[in-house]
């Protein structure tokens, strides 16, 4: 029996970025479920004594904070990964929270690349003088 080769198509699920989403969530879920926890304790302690009823309902509310803050510097982190390795040409897990960049509009010295401002008259890099606007229209 002879043997073939067969393409397939292998998802790629993501390294780290995938990992700190995951994370993100986790941390969300935790929070979530942890304040949830503190209000039906801070229900049932109404009746016996209203301070300890306030105390569970700080402890929820401060619980929630910090999961809500986790989960969204993990996605910010998570979201760095993926644009720094679809810069780099990589496959990236995920999906980035803004696929499209923006463009925009920049002034760069013509020899080396280098970003200048409109107003330079020499390029720092490579020290080039740059012509005015008005001496290009007259030369040309």
């Amino acid at each position: 029996m002879a043997t073939k080769i067969v393409n397939k198509e292998i998802r790629y699920e993501g390294g780290r970025e995938g990992l700190l989403s995951g994370l993100g969530i986790f941390y969300l879920v935790i929070s979530i479920i942890t304040c949830f926890v503190a209000v039906v304790l801070a229900l049932l302690a109404l009746n016996r004594n209203p301070d300890e009823s306030l105390l569970w309902i700080a402890l929820g509310i401060g619980s929630l904070i910090p999961g809500i803050t986790l989960y969204i510097f993990c996605g910010a982190f998570a979201d760095v990964l993926r644009l720094l390795k679809k810069l780099a040409g990589e496959k990236y897990g995920g999906t980035l929270s803004q696929p499209d960049l923006m463009e925009y509009e920049t002034t760069i010295c013509s020899q080396c690349g280098m970003s200048v401002n409109r107003g330079d008259s020499v390029c720092y890099r490579c020290k080039s003088v740059f012509k005015t606007e008005s001496e290009e229209r007259v030369g040309g």
